[in-house]
């Protein structure tokens, strides 16, 4: 996606999981502690090496991970096909188990469900 040039994905790193810059620091890393009430000062001086966009993007990335997990409910509703009969129990949870997974797994999931 344009404007996420900062997320990378290395198969050696991390487990193929979305990072910042190829650092091994993933965007679910990154999501959790700002879900769990850190704020982007509090992150950039515990990751001296990150700078403010890349926590941006970041969230920006999860953000758009989302959409495409609501998507994927729409697909699902309109097959008839109850979300919860597969292995996440929402979108919003599908998108979290994503981003600790690799995004090769989450696409072939993707194209899976949305048949």
């Amino acid at each position: 996606m344009e404007g996420l040039e900062r997320i990378t994905q290395t198969p050696g790193v991390m487990g193929g999981k979305p990072c910042i810059r190829g650092m091994r620091v993933t965007v679910g890393t990154l999501v959790g502690q700002i879900a769990g009430g850190r704020s982007i000062d509090g992150l950039l001086d515990e990751y001296p090496s990150l700078e403010r966009e890349d926590i941006v993007q970041a969230l920006r990335y999860a953000a758009w991970r989302s959409d495409e997990g609501e998507q994927l409910q729409g697909v699902c509703e309109n097959t008839s096909l109850n979300l919860r009969q597969t292995t996440h129990a929402s979108p919003r949870r599908h998108v979290l188990d994503a981003l600790e997974g690799s995004m090769a797994e989450h696409d072939a999931l993707y194209r899976e469900l949305a048949q």
